[in-house]
């Protein structure tokens, strides 16, 4: 009987320290965020605020908070004094490690924590390292035919997207390309090409042209409507080719003329933006407007034979 209660209690004992070992790591857990006086202050942020921390304590801490692996260098050491405020772990552990010459990488699901400048000649040499690899891998060469795009026009366009061992060359006779360079950046190229190599967008402009007797217009005795601002600046305008010509004639200045013309044709454009010709609101406006465009071009027309320009009977 005696045994049996040794034995109970044995096992009672035994339960007892697995619990205490079980619940050891949170109890560990809660008092380093607590020792460090890190609190959560929402989603992937926090608090916190300590003088005179060893700085290995302050990243074990936000292992903790952040539930990501941290590994510190051996050489790491330091005493930190934090003060941050409702910030992100990345951010909180980055600025703590730089402001102490430190950094951290990822290595797969791992963040190593080291010196910086080690960090930094670890980069610069697995670039090294991977640079030479790429050096002894063999070049891969494709010819690329082009339908529609030029093949010379096209190497330049190529060119900044080869690698330092790549090159492209042009073959005319069958407006080709030949590219030299790594497989993956062959098959990159060779993807622009073939996005590029497209035909040329044609544009379709339709115009309607309708002819109009300029004789049986001036005969028709329409009247001249000026309505509109541009309509009058147009026909002012029209009036001032008299003293042009004087003025012209006065100075012997042919660029009086020629000035003349230019403001002319200036206000025709506008007229004829902001004024529907064949399209007016009636007839005896749309005949108004007719007879403002004929008189505009014989004036231009007179004053450019003036000039000596010949002047051509369409456009």
């Amino acid at each position: 009987m005696r045994l049996g209660k040794v034995q109970v209690g044995l096992v009672l004992l035994a339960c007892a320290w697995l619990l205490a070992g079980t619940a050891r790591p949170a109890s560990a857990q809660n008092g380093t965020m607590q020792q460090v006086g890190l609190v959560r202050t929402g989603t992937g942020t926090f608090s916190i605020d300590v003088e005179g921390a060893d700085i290995r304590t302050i990243v074990r801490a936000i292992s903790e908070f952040s539930g990501r692996n941290i590994v510190v260098g051996k050489d790491v050491r330091g005493v930190v004094k934090v003060a941050l405020k409702n910030v992100g772990w990345q951010e909180a552990l980055r600025t703590i490690l730089r402001s102490n010459g430190l950094d951290y990488i990822e290595e797969g699901s791992i963040l190593r924590v080291d010196d910086l400048s080690k960090l930094q000649t670890e980069t610069v040499e697995r670039e090294t390292a991977r640079a030479k690899a790429m050096e002894l891998r063999p070049l891969d060469t494709r010819i690329i035919k082009l339908n529609y795009a030029n093949a010379g026009e096209l190497a330049t366009s190529l060119q900044p997207s080869l690698s330092r061992r790549g090159s492209v060359q042009v073959e005319k006779r069958t407006n080709s390309l030949i590219v030299s360079d790594l497989e993956e950046n062959c098959a990159k190229i060779e993807q622009m090409a073939s996005n590029l190599d497209s035909t040329t967008p044609q544009i379709e402009i339709t115009a309607k042209l309708v002819d109009v007797d300029a004789e049986a217009l001036r005969a028709s005795g329409a009247a001249i409507l000026l309505g509109s601002p541009a309509e009058r600046a147009l026909a002012l305008e029209l009036l001032r080719f008299a003293e042009a010509l004087d003025l012209t004639l006065a100075d012997h200045r042919p660029n009086q003329l020629t000035a003349y013309l230019f403001d002319l044709a200036n206000r025709y454009s506008t007229f004829f933006e902001q004024c529907h010709v064949l399209r007016a609101e009636s007839e005896p406006l749309r005949q108004s407007r007719l007879l403002l465009c004929d008189l505009t071009a014989r004036t231009i027309r007179q004053g450019l034979e003036l000039l000596g320009i010949q002047v051509v009977e369409k456009m």
